[in-house]
């Protein structure tokens, strides 16, 4: 149904109360849902001539009868030469629409809005894409530190993604970045 919204924009939650994937791990903490399966998948490998970037993540996803009701997923890199925040929301932004689009969904995106992320400055935007068969609905966050850039988005169709509401704010509220 929504296979290809949680396959390619989804974000992290992990089962555990807190999560360090290493020593080094720019996430100091942060509280997933019961219940949920985690993973770390590997970044699909980047489009020809595109340049390679170390980007981490995780995924938690929420299963209801063999489906995927809803996922989260966190990801970071080191920061680079970025264009700033606003700039690489936008093009992030305008990616993730891109993918809905191109599923044969309409998209509409919200303006993008100043929120926090971890304890840094964050823009934020929601996009619901729909078809004849479903509605899809997912929230995309941004920020930087002084050394990383963080992504998280949390998506689910249209009526579970406010049922899900406070599991998604949990992760949000309990969230803790380096820097």
């Amino acid at each position: 149904m929504c296979k290809k919204l949680f396959a390619s924009l989804t974000l992290a939650f992990a089962v555990v109360p807190a999560f360090a994937d290493t020593q080094s791990s720019p996430i100091l903490h942060v509280d997933w849902p019961a219940g949920w399966k985690v993973s770390k998948p590997a970044m699909p490998e980047p489009e020809a001539g595109a340049v390679p970037v170390d980007i981490k993540r995780v995924r938690a996803t929420k299963m209801e009868a063999g489906r995927v009701k809803a996922a989260i997923e966190l990801t970071y890199s080191p920061l680079s030469k970025q264009k700033g925040l606003d700039t690489e929301f936008a093009a992030a932004s305008q990616e993730a629409r891109k993918r809905f689009e191109a599923s044969g969904k309409t998209v509409y995106v919200t303006p993008p809005s100043e929120t926090d992320l971890g304890g840094h400055y964050a823009v934020q935007n929601q996009m619901l894409a729909s078809d004849k068969q479903t509605d899809a609905k997912l929230t995309f966050v941004m920020a930087f530190s002084k050394t990383h850039a963080y992504t998280l988005t949390y998506s689910a169709t249209g009526v579970d993604f406010g049922m899900l509401q406070r599991e998604f704010q949990q992760v949000r509220e309990t969230l803790k970045l380096q820097d």
